[in-house]
């Protein structure tokens, strides 16, 4: 925005971070904001939020958006693979989002102890045949 000033006032950077469309330039400063609620709105609301700050919010947000943010349109699918083995459940069903993840994976991970992964990878269409069958009831 020509002009435009930063400004230290949490409920203005609040404010904007909900806009649907933002200017780039007020993009990356609500992406760098300290408050983890402008971060947040800025991920629930806004089309162009940073493919740095999905990951991030993933890890730090368990409430009801957080199921939204792989839907975003510049969420990070690729590259998810690195939080394969992470201690965080949140963290690790990002694995499966990746277009490189194998049918293998998606296998261990309807084993995962965490029921998140589990239901994630119970319905993704790379798990073999046998597996889905077993977790209907039926084997052939």
């Amino acid at each position: 925005m020509p002009g435009h000033r930063p400004s230290s006032h949490l409920f203005v950077h609040r404010s904007a971070a909900c806009a649907q469309n933002l200017p780039p330039g007020v993009v990356e400063r609500l992406a760098r904001d300290e408050g983890w609620v402008v971060r947040l709105s800025l991920t629930e609301d806004c089309a162009q939020t940073p493919a740095g700050v999905l990951p991030d919010m993933c890890r730090t947000c368990d409430g009801y958006s957080a199921a939204c943010f792989l839907e975003r349109p510049h969420f990070p699918c690729r590259n998810t693979l690195q939080y394969t083995d992470d201690a965080d459940p949140s963290m690790r069903r990002l694995a499966l989002e990746d277009p490189a993840a194998t049918a293998g994976l998606v296998e261990r991970f309807s084993r995962d102890p965490d029921r998140g992964a589990r239901w994630r990878a119970l319905r993704d269409p790379r798990l073999t045949a046998p597996r889905h069958r077993h977790r209907h009831g039926r084997s052939r």
